[in-house]
């Protein structure tokens, strides 16, 4: 599983959230030929806090 689909099936950001965050991945990833972290765009758009994010990453890691 994937860390954006992790964190739409635990109601932690929304699918549309997960989306917008792709797409700007995508784009700044094209802009300037790296590639910038979910969580960290995520926190950037104010989806959520860096604490919760960080949080997340822990729970993720630990059930895979």
């Amino acid at each position: 599983m994937l860390f954006g689909e992790y964190l739409v099936k635990n109601g932690i950001l929304t699918q549309e959230q997960v989306d917008e965050i792709l797409r700007i991945q995508s784009k700044t990833s094209v802009e300037s030929g790296k590639r910038s972290l979910l969580g960290d765009i995520a926190v950037e758009c104010g989806h959520i806090s860096k604490e919760a994010i960080e949080k997340a990453f822990l729970a993720f890691f630990r059930e895979e």
